[in-house]
């Protein structure tokens, strides 16, 4: 079926338990409203509605962290408190920070709110500053519980903190919850605001490179000062540093990594690139993407200066370890799994669009080529010698049309188990197209979509908005977590807004591999049509997300012996302890559920 007039079953947390599951139309996926505009935000008074959403991030149990903005004028919401931070859970959302609210632990209100940060495992946090008219001591770092505040004494100087940087790259936080942040602090001396990285220890903050420091591969340099921090979960920090040089050594910026005591050089401006001829240097070093590995990739410009450089071959993409680095891709060069005469274009070294770490050891990254017949895009995977194509413009669009094929590939985000979600074009389609470890590729959702945002309430699908910075390992803002589901902002074409979760490859059974291929390759049954395997509707043979007495009747003809099966057909809904059988113990248990479905039962 064409995609771009289909109906899409979403559900709303805001009226719908978080366990129960849509009936879906083959090809389509479970989506879920966590929040919509023009409804009121919870935690505040009545009439304090949402307007608009974003850093929407999403951890390891499907509960989701954003940022929103209320209407003015309503509720008695005005510029001083019309920012705030929720997060899903359970039971819905809760209000975690407002502006013009009491700032837990510090003197004052909140008064701006940096964006939040949540890791896999749950843990979360967030940078802002406050109403306080003591200057070193209105802006912190709030989580579970507070981390560090400008009145803390930065570990390492006899000085206190005296400003938190705001850009999103300036914080992090590791799968465990350690964290790591740039800051300036207030010196005794002059300077009186020196910089300095801190990555979190297992008590206190005790990992530090302060402005000044050597760093290493760069001769006679000092550490200026870093916004841009990363830390995977062997709490190996990657940072992109400024630093100054003696005369007439010029000043520049390069990559570092801490493992450890030591910090380790990677790569810096003027110095040698990896894999060129002698004398080919790095013009531009901005960050990079690393993985659990301690691999990292990134994107640099090459300086002209060189006979060996022009305009038409002076960016690439290195990936490598700290005195590994080697070259992964050239403008200029040829791409590989392309028709001879086809080349990489120039190679986008802002963070938001470069190369990301993709997977355990390989790397993944969007550009133009240009070919004998034309410019296209493509996206690559892989790692120096194994660089292949994973999309091409041209390719096949799966669940469109025969013959419809991909025309552009505009961004992509990746997760840690090893997917990719791509928003692309493809024909008059605009959508997210995701793939999976096990190979299946899917048009997840498309503008034009028809959603049931509420009960009766079906809204046309016009823009996403998804975060695309953190491959899942290196403790920025998750868009995509490994369970395959992302969250992004989904913009109506009646102009409302919604927070939505898609789960782009549901594993209910947990057995390894999607439902779409449990399902497909006979693996598992489907005897009430709900498009999920039945060992997953547990105890509801109809499909109508309850357990009721129409399924106690079902269940009575799946008895077995106490010794275990065979389980007759469509009746492994009924094996709730999933020990192979359906006994009095699964009877017990369903008699539970029953109980707990509660009046208006079948």
């Amino acid at each position: 079926m064409n995609k771009s007039s289909r109906s899409v079953p979403l559900i709303c947390v805001l009226l719908l338990q978080l366990a129960l599951v849509p009936t879906v139309d083959a090809a389509d996926v479970p989506i879920r409203v966590v929040a919509l505009s023009e409804e009121h935000a919870p935690g505040t008074p009545a009439g304090a509605d949402f307007a608009r959403f974003d850093n929407v991030q999403i951890d390891g149990q499907s509960h989701v962290v954003f940022k929103g903005t209320l209407h003015r004028n309503s509720g008695g919401v005005t510029s001083v408190n019309d920012i705030g931070i929720w997060q899903d859970s359970e039971t819905g959302l809760i209000l975690r920070g407002r502006t013009g609210s009491q700032a837990y632990g510090m003197p004052g209100d909140y008064k701006y709110l940096g964006e939040p940060i949540v890791n896999s495992a749950g843990a979360f946090a967030f940078k802002a500053r406050t109403t306080s008219t003591i200057v070193d001591r209105n802006a912190a770092i709030w989580g579970g519980l507070q981390l560090t505040k400008e009145s803390y004494t930065a570990p390492g100087t006899s000085s206190r903190f005296a400003d938190l940087w705001y850009e999103t790259q300036a914080y992090c936080q590791s799968k465990s919850g350690r964290k790591a942040f740039s800051s300036a602090y207030m010196s005794q001396s002059p300077p009186l605001l020196p910089d300095g990285v801190w990555a979190e220890g297992s008590i206190f903050l005790t990992d530090v490179i302060l402005k000044s420091e050597v760093l290493p591969g760069v001769a006679d340099s000092r550490f200026s000062f870093s916004r841009h921090v990363s830390m995977n979960a062997q709490h190996y920090v990657l940072l992109h540093a400024n630093y100054w040089a003696i005369p007439p050594e010029p000043n520049g910026s390069g990559l570092w990594m801490k493992r450890g005591t030591p910090l380790h050089h990677i790569a810096h401006t003027n110095g040698q690139a990896p894999g060129l001829p002698e004398g080919v240097v790095f013009q531009e070093v901005p960050f990079g993407s690393l993985n659990n590995a301690g691999d990292v990739v990134f994107p640099a410009r090459l300086s002209t200066a060189s006979e060996h450089v022009t305009y038409n071959d002076d960016t690439g993409v290195w990936f490598g370890t700290p005195g590994a680095l080697q070259l992964l891709a050239r403008e200029g060069a040829p791409a590989p799994g392309t028709e001879e005469g086809t080349v990489f274009g120039h190679f986008d070294t802002n963070f938001d669009r470069s190369a990301r770490m993709y997977g355990a050891d390989e790397a993944a990254f969007r550009t133009v080529v240009e070919g004998p017949t034309g410019s296209f895009d493509g996206i690559w995977i892989g790692r120096p010698g194994t660089l292949r194509p994973f999309l091409l413009a041209g390719d096949p669009a799966p669940d469109l049309p025969p013959g419809t094929v991909f025309t552009s590939l505009s961004s992509i985000v990746v997760n840690e188990s090893g997917s990719m979600a791509v928003l692309a074009y493809a024909g008059g389609t605009y959508g997210v197209w995701a793939h999976d470890s096990s190979g299946r590729f899917r048009l997840a959702l498309a503008r034009d979509d028809v959603l049931e945002v509420l009960p009766g309430d079906m809204r046309i699908v016009n823009s996403f908005e998804l975060r695309t910075i953190s491959n899942g390992q290196d403790g920025l803002g998750l868009s995509f977590n490994a369970n395959n589901q992302l969250a992004l902002v989904v913009g109506f074409q009646d102009g409302s807004d919604g927070v939505a979760v898609v789960d782009l490859f549901l594993d209910c059974n947990e057995n390894g591999t999607s439902d779409d291929l449990d399902l497909a390759d006979g693996v598992s049954e489907d005897c009430n049509g709900n498009l999920l395997p039945d060992d997953c509707d547990q105890g509801d043979a109809d499909g109508d997300s309850r357990s009721t007495l129409a399924d106690f009747g079902a269940l009575q003809t799946c008895f077995t012996s106490d010794s275990g099966g065979p389980i007759a057909p469509c009746c492994s809904y009924f094996d709730l302890d999933r020990d192979g059988d359906i006994d009095y113990v699964d009877h017990d248990m369903f008699t539970d559920l029953l109980m707990a479905s509660g009046p208006g039962r079948d």
